[in-house]
């Protein structure tokens, strides 16, 4: 249907962060000078702008499609674990961080299109905050799977135990930073995105698990008083 060496955004001549005035806009311009009758040999060209504003045009299927951008940007699982010496959980730790890692990102990938459809934010507005999140979990790792380990035994809840404590921990520090400083509008985008991600994390752990690991920190609520 079109070149995946383009994007949508790129076959309109628009920028990702477009907003619909100027996409539409846009679309009626490259239309209108690919027109079959105007140039009869732009078939092609045409179908292939049709199919960018059939998707654009609503927010929805946008949101859709520019989560499937955002995927490819998101960090993927990385090798930073490095083997410890007579540590014969080593490959253990290894196998449930990286089903940890892969849980998180789902979790956050999907908070992120959910809070990109309702608010009308384009998803890469959260990108960043998911890639300090998992890096802040990755770093963690080997002090989160020791925690999650007290609290759970089956290696699925303990990934997932190992993905809240990360954002536990994130948390912390983010309100830390935040009570020093006024609430902006990135702070209000960062706290949604970490309550979400807590929540559609938490859906696949038993609720005693989730209560004593804390329960969700609603950064939201603390910033603005209000919940997502």
């Amino acid at each position: 249907m079109h070149s995946k060496d383009k994007s949508l955004y790129d076959i309109l001549g628009v920028s990702s962060d477009a907003d619909q005035a100027l996409i539409k806009k846009a679309y009626r311009d490259r239309a209108l000078a690919n027109h079959p009758d105007h140039n009869p040999d732009e078939n092609r060209r045409m179908s292939e702008i049709n199919y960018a504003w059939s998707i654009l045009r609503d927010q929805e299927t946008r949101s859709l499609y520019d989560l499937s951008l955002l995927k490819d940007r998101l960090p993927h699982l990385s090798t930073t674990i490095k083997p410890q010496e007579n540590d014969p959980l080593t490959s253990q730790k290894k196998a449930v961080w990286a089903q940890c890692h892969a849980l998180t990102e789902e979790a956050l990938t999907s908070a992120i299109h959910k809070l990109a459809t309702r608010n009308r934010i384009a998803p890469g507005e959260y990108a960043q905050f998911a890639r300090n999140i998992l890096k802040s979990i990755d770093d963690g790792v080997s002090t989160n799977y020791d925690q999650a380990a007290l609290l759970a035994s089956q290696p699925l809840d303990v990934s997932i135990a190992m993905g809240l404590l990360g954002i536990q921990k994130y948390a912390e520090k983010f309100v830390l930073y935040a009570n020093k400083n006024s609430p902006t509008v990135d702070h209000i985008l960062e706290a949604a995105l970490l309550d979400r991600a807590w929540d559609i994390l938490a859906h696949g752990l038993e609720r005693e698990t989730e209560i004593e690991l804390g329960g969700n920190p609603r950064m939201l609520k603390h910033l603005t008083g209000r919940r997502i």
